[in-house]
């Protein structure tokens, strides 16, 4: 049997509106000794929710971790440039000694654009162009590179990451042209938490077929989700802290409740098997209140089960 990789998202949405380190560092200590294969942090720069940065977190997480490898899912590269981005996450990979993942698209909102002197309407081209350059300047010396967007001439970027010829590209997306440009361009791909589970089982079935144009095949791309959670022995318990959590996050107190999973132990093992049945290689499993007890719950009581 295929073993199923397990991840557990980073406290780094806060609904208290500040930090504790401490929580933090016990929070990562716990997650390494339950056993979690990785752990994750996500990016949204701008917006109301106190979120911290996500390559500080990465940066952070790779000094106070040992084992589990890090991830991000997922940059909007297109609004930061590849080669300030290609230094920063070597560094990481370096720091990490080769435990990173980096998770890479578009977002889902184009209105941020112009805050970052970007328009949104080349937003694909330039994320395109920008994967292509952090490529070339993690694999190569003496880079001459000639774009729409970034110009340079025997340029260079070291150290180069740990891991060749990079660290893996994960690609989030939902659209048809999203998913065909994750599996030509990335090594895997993740469906995004804000994504209902059917439109997920839907989208698994496009990568499959693009896969197989592409020459493919499902072992070389492995595909996983996020799934936001709150679980609790009162389903009405659960639920209440999940629209306390969207209606922080999204300003919609019943956002999630479309998209994630919120009731007890055995309503949540009901709610993931069908994302496992689809041949996903991992989950990230994304708690959203409570983190201690939740990553003990979830390895405990869920995991086994799936």
């Amino acid at each position: 049997m295929t073993k199923l990789y397990i991840g557990i998202s980073v406290p780094q949405i806060l609904l208290a509106n500040k930090l504790d380190t401490t929580y933090l560092s016990e929070y990562v200590s716990l997650i390494e000794s339950i056993g979690y294969d990785s752990m994750w942090v996500q990016e949204q720069v701008m917006g109301k929710p106190f979120t911290l940065d996500s390559i500080a977190m990465l940066s952070y997480l790779s000094a106070i971790s040992h084992k589990a490898r890090i991830g991000v899912a997922i940059l909007v590269t297109a609004l930061a440039s590849p080669v300030h981005l290609a230094k920063s996450l070597a560094t990481i990979d370096q720091l990490s000694k080769g435990r990173l993942t980096v998770g890479v698209g578009l977002g889902g909102y184009t209105g941020s654009y112009p805050a970052f002197g970007i328009s949104a309407k080349t937003r694909v081209s330039r994320f395109e162009e920008g994967i292509k350059l952090i490529k070339e300047l993690w694999t190569k010396d003496g880079v001459n590179f000639q774009g729409k967007f970034w110009q340079m001439e025997n340029a260079s970027v070291n150290p180069k990451p740990v891991q060749k010829p990079y660290p893996p590209l994960l690609f989030g997306g939902s659209s048809p042209p999203a998913l065909k440009r994750a599996v030509k361009m990335g090594d895997t791909w993740m469906g995004a938490g804000s994504t209902s589970t059917q439109s997920f089982i839907e989208q698994t079935k496009l990568i499959k077929q693009y896969l197989r144009e592409e020459g493919k095949t499902s072992a070389e791309f492995p595909t996983s989700k996020r799934v936001y959670m709150v679980i609790d022995k009162d389903p009405a318990v659960a639920t209440r802290k999940l629209h306390e959590w969207s209606a922080y996050y999204y300003g919609n107190p019943n956002r999630a409740g479309e998209t994630a999973i919120a009731g007890t132990v055995q309503q949540c093992i009901d709610g993931l098997g069908p994302i496992v049945e689809t041949g996903v290689s991992g989950l990230l499993l994304n708690p959203v209140v409570d983190f201690k007890e939740h990553a003990e719950i979830l390895w405990r009581d869920v995991v086994p089960k799936l």
